[in-house]
């Protein structure tokens, strides 16, 4: 409704922000949360938040319930006959309205018509002395002459309306980053601040409230005046998905659009990093051209492009280099790049992975006097897809740095940043700036591109919120307001916020911060790589399950409930880690990779291990906790071929104990077998496990055998010496033997690995069954009964060395044995034919 009013002689301008982007500003800091009952923030009358001239008022706001009835974010207002002041209002017909006071018996509003939403929302309203406009995310929404007079004696409120006389007109829900001006702000301004925080000490701002406190009652006012208000009646503090994104995008049609940028901006002799997410539709060179993700301008000059092959290229004229990449990226997918330069080399980083670069594949930088998005600023190789968040730094960021930040949206504050990109204006044909939010101004200019329909949604990643509970599923926690589905997800630590608990997790890449802890009990599945430089333990399931090969990283700690390989195309480990339940390998290889996957003492290897799904053991080690004695199958390959190995404890001392196993594809260096050996050793280790013997089977391939395997022994390096554990199934393909200590274990000729001895792999288990000695236990003297024919005894400590050898006449003898100390030992009686039977004698 328009309402007559009197002209006034002053200049104004209210700037609220409240809708259809996801996340507000200072990210990660606090937002108030109204009940939209009883609770609101009031400040005193100030005459410098109520000017005559020039004034601004800036808010983001989240509605949440109480439609059809009116509802203010912001309210200086008096009214006793006569209007004055200003209010914004989500009306009862549930549509965003501007008032203003004329100094008559009714208000003047300006209606938006627009829909009032659930989603984070900027508000904006000015007015200049004759006009007044209202602004929704930027966008100008209604624009009509107008009359304002200035309140000259009431608070302002926050969070509630009504101000000359009981609260009325309370909000329901969030609001964060209010700010009062005593200037008209343009749309240009306004567009260009939206989505970052304030220093505080900008000209003519006379009220910030960067919703900075956290708790208490007290709201402060980050500019420099000191406009402090008091909380009533509890308005919850809650994180604030400031800068959390993406929003929007830019879609280039691979002919001739691009973003012009200012022709200067890093220095490409000193050390930069340059980061983008792209979408490339098209990888088809045009010309002579490869299609332009960024071109600097200058002396020297550098292109960033997509391939025809589907790969990463660039070339700086500083040097001059040029590089590919020897990975391929996908078409019609999200993908990140940084290019970091640290003054002397070059690293690519592909969605957090470095990649192997190339030299070669670009013959020209390009040219232009300007620098450009999406191609030269002479219209040279144009890009065909999407490309936002465009980060350009003066410094040489390292991985953990870049990863950190992939999947969150940044505050424009953070040292080094020197340009950045977010795309995130709203869709208008005739809004051409693309902002660079760091407030060096190098704004860029869409040019042969259409503002409006070349602006479009993006959703590639979603930043963890929390300002709610820990339900993973719950929209409200998540910056996009939508739990992702198929999207890379990034888990922060922000002031105040729940950390995620519950809930199944779906996602593409998946980002822990470092200081997040995370106790989850639902299910993780991913369709690419794992970052965790926090805490993340989970008694679900986690499953890898991408089409591409998927990587484990992080420095943090990480356990998982049951670990399940899912990807053909395997999955690699760059970071330790834990399971509790089982790993399940259902396809695909798991690389250790030097890393060490831990199997709790619970733990179990379920699915079907084989040449296709196994672990690849060939650095790293596979580690098995035991708790006592048991049988574990260690399901270890080399990524052709399965050769797992078992380990069983059949007694033993456990305190904390493990083994661990990783296998090298080569003969043994030390296995001096000539013509007949196997071209694989395992090599076991153990802590926490004492006096312990062990049945081991170690299964080797037929391609791993050199000569013949019916004549192969198998033998454990002591270090010094081989052991034999006697002749190989060959039937099986298994080593067999009983060890009471690990080392390397492989197979070779009987006449290299008989230098020491070692207990057959079926000791007997009693003395008197085999009627040969007593007594047993033994304190000093033992009696042996050798049977006829030709006999040697040989007796042999725990560590597998030789004690004691001496041939045996039929009949009885004695041997003494007081000086050995108490303990178990092996008594090995060999005959003619070289058959022998194992004995385990105890000392007293």
């Amino acid at each position: 409704m328009r309402i007559t009013c009197y002209p006034l002689a002053l200049c104004f301008s209210l700037i609220f922000f409240c809708g259809l982007h996801s996340g507000l500003f200072a990210q990660g800091g606090y937002t108030l949360d109204f009940d939209g009952a009883s609770s609101y923030a009031e400040l005193p009358y100030h005459a410098v938040l109520n000017p005559a001239t020039n004034f601004s008022i800036e808010c983001w706001v989240k509605v949440e319930g109480g439609a059809g009835t009116y509802r203010s974010p912001l309210t200086s207002r008096s009214f006793s006959g006569v209007s004055a002041g200003y209010l914004i209002y989500a009306s009862a017909a549930n549509e965003w309205e501007f008032w203003t006071g004329q100094n008559t018996a009714s208000w003047d509003n300006l209606n938006s018509g627009i829909t009032v939403s659930s989603e984070w929302t900027h508000l904006a309203g000015t007015f200049d002395g004759t006009t007044k406009r209202f602004y929704i995310n930027g966008e100008e929404v209604a624009t009509a002459a107008g009359n304002y007079t200035p309140n000259t004696t009431m608070p302002l409120r926050v969070g509630a309306g009504n101000t000359e006389s009981t609260p009325d007109y309370y909000f329901p829900g969030k609001l964060d980053e209010v700010r009062i001006w005593s200037d008209t702000r343009t749309q240009a301004e306004i567009q260009a601040n939206m989505y970052k925080s304030l220093t505080g000490s900008e000209a003519n701002l006379e009220v910030y409230f960067k919703m900075s406190d956290g708790s208490g009652a007290v709201l402060t006012d980050n500019s420099a005046n000191s406009n402090d208000g008091i909380l009533y009646n509890s308005p919850e503090w809650k994180t604030s998905g400031a800068f959390a994104g993406p929003g929007m995008t830019l879609d280039f049609d691979g002919t001739d659009d691009y973003v012009q940028l200012p022709a200067s901006i890093l220095n490409l002799a000193s050390p930069y990093t340059i980061e983008s997410w792209i979408y490339p539709t098209d990888f088809t060179q045009i010309a002579t051209w490869r299609r332009r993700v960024l071109f600097l301008a200058g002396t020297p000059k550098f292109s960033l492009a997509v391939y025809e092959n589907q790969k990463i290229a660039f070339r700086s004229t500083y040097g001059p280099v040029t590089f590919t990449s020897a990975d391929t990226i996908a078409g019609n997918t999200w993908t990140h790049i940084a290019l970091v330069y640290d003054g002397s080399s070059f690293v690519l980083l592909i969605n957090g992975e470095e990649a192997t670069l190339n030299a070669g594949g670009m013959t020209n930088a390009g040219n232009g006097s300007y620098s450009a998005i999406g191609c030269t600023s002479n219209g040279e190789g144009p890009f065909q897809g999407q490309i936002d968040e465009v980060r350009l730094w003066d410094d040489a960021r390292t991985p953990e740095e870049i990863r950190a930040n992939m999947f969150r949206s940044l505050d424009g504050d953070e040292d080094n940043l020197v340009a950045y990109y977010r795309f995130d204006q709203q869709s208008n044909s005739t809004h051409t700036t693309l902002y660079d939010i760091t407030g060096n101004g190098y704004n860029g200019t869409m040019t042969n591109m259409d503002a409006a329909s070349d602006r479009v949604s993006a959703s590639f990643f979603s930043t963890w919120i929390g300002s709610e509970d820990s339900d993973w599923s719950n929209g409200e926690n998540w910056g996009r307001l939508a739990a992702p589905t198929t999207e890379n997800v990034g888990i922060y630590g922000w002031a105040g916020n729940h950390i995620p608990a519950s809930g199944d997790i779906s996602a593409r890449n998946f980002y822990v911060d470092a200081g997040v802890v995370i106790n989850h009990s639902g299910n993780l599945t991913l369709s690419g790589d794992y970052y965790n430089a926090g805490t993340f333990s989970s008694t679900g399931i986690q499953s890898f399950s991408g089409s591409s090969r998927q990587n484990i990283r992080g420095t943090g700690t990480t356990t998982f409930g049951t670990f399940t390989i899912n990807n053909p195309a395997g999955v690699r480990l760059f970071h330790d880690l834990t399971t509790t339940g089982s790993l399940t390998l259902t396809n695909g290889i798991l690389s250790l990779n030097s890393q060490t996957l831990t199997l709790d003492d619970a733990a179990v290897v379920a699915g079907s291990p084989d040449g296709n799904r196994h672990v690849h053991a060939t650095s790293g080690n596979l580690r098995k906790n035991y708790s006592g004695t048991g049988s574990f199958l260690f399901p270890v390959g080399d990524s052709t071929l399965y050769t797992p190995i078992t380990l069983n404890f059949t007694s033993g001392l456990f305190a904390s104990g493990y083994a661990s196993v990783f296998l090298t594809p080569t003969k043994h260096p030390n296995n001096g077998s000539v013509n007949h050996f196997i071209n694989r050793y395992w090599t076991v280790n153990s802590s926490g496990i004492s006096s312990f013997l062990c049945d081991i089977t170690a299964q080797y391939d037929d391609l791993d055998i050199s000569g013949t395997e019916s004549v192969l022994h198998g033998g454990k390096w002591n270090g010094a010496n081989w052991i034999s554990l006697g002749s190989v199934n060959d039937g099986a393909n298994t080593i067999i033997g009983t060890v009471n200590s690990f080392s390397d274990f492989t197979a070779g000729e009987e006449s290299t690995l008989l230098v020491e001895a070692q207990p057959n792999s079926q000791p007997e288990p009693s003395i008197a069954e085999a009627n040969l000695f007593y007594p047993n236990p033994v304190k000093d003297n033992l009696t042996i009964i050798s049977p006829e024919g030709f006999h040697t005894l040989v007796l042999i400590n725990m560590e597998g060395k030789i004690l004691y050898k001496t041939l045996l006449t039929e009949g009885e003898q004695i041997l003494s044995l007081s000086g050995l100390p108490a303990g178990p030992y092996f008594l090995r009686i060999k005959d003619a034919t070289g058959a022998s039977t194992d004995h385990i004698l105890l000392k007293e």
